[in-house]
């Protein structure tokens, strides 16, 4: 899903690198416009597929394309490629206004480098200043506090929100099985940690 993670940026999807489209590049194509269909969107999606090491995913919106990164041997059959696929037609399904509305896109993007900055200004200032631990350590607990306030509120409901999408395309216990297969802890900024978008499924309810 979504992590084994490849996360769309503000502007675009970042997509997986690779050099050689994967040998089971037809049937993966097949699988994300079967699910498109399953899902009540249309299929007039891209697929993109690449051979890496570990499974990942990304949806870009800019040119409307599913991206999976797949290891040689795994294929279309796997169930982690399935909720792979599922997770970025979440995404698709359900438009990031961040990339939609251009300029919530560019206020995040401005909260994220004033929060990162005051980080570094922090840092120099008690080094400049001969401010005490304590000083230096409530600073730096303030810009952490606003980076995780930007995530809990901006980013990582997109994310609950795809894997919600998952649930509804594969099952509950399917979704849960494919999001214990991911690195434990935070893999990376944009995406809650494994245990708490497994909590969040298992909280789902009606679906």
């Amino acid at each position: 899903m979504d992590d084994h993670p490849v996360t769309p940026s503000l502007r675009n999807a970042k997509k997986p690198a690779g050099t050689a489209m994967h040998p089971d590049h037809a049937a993966v194509e097949a699988l994300a416009h079967r699910l498109a269909v399953q899902a009540g969107q249309d299929t007039s999606l891209s697929v993109e597929t690449k051979i890496r090491p570990r499974l990942n995913g990304g949806y870009s919106y800019r040119d409307d394309t599913v991206v999976v990164a797949l290891p040689l041997e795994s294929d279309a059959s796997d169930p982690n490629v399935i909720a792979t696929i599922a997770h970025e037609l979440g995404h698709r399904g359900e438009p990031d206004l961040l990339i939609r509305n251009r300029a919530l896109g560019r206020t995040f993007e401005i909260g994220r480098v004033a929060v990162s900055l005051l980080f570094i200004v922090v840092g120099i200032a008690a080094e400049l200043r001969g401010w005490g631990p304590a000083a230096a350590i409530v600073g730096c607990l303030t810009a952490a506090f606003l980076w995780l306030y930007l995530l809990g509120v901006v980013k990582w409901p997109r994310e609950y929100a795809a894997d919600t999408y998952v649930v509804r395309l594969i099952g509950k216990e399917a979704t849960i099985a494919n999001l214990q297969t991911l690195p434990a802890g935070w893999v990376d900024f944009d995406h809650p940690p494994r245990r708490f978008r497994i909590n969040a499924v298992r909280k789902l309810a009606g679906i």
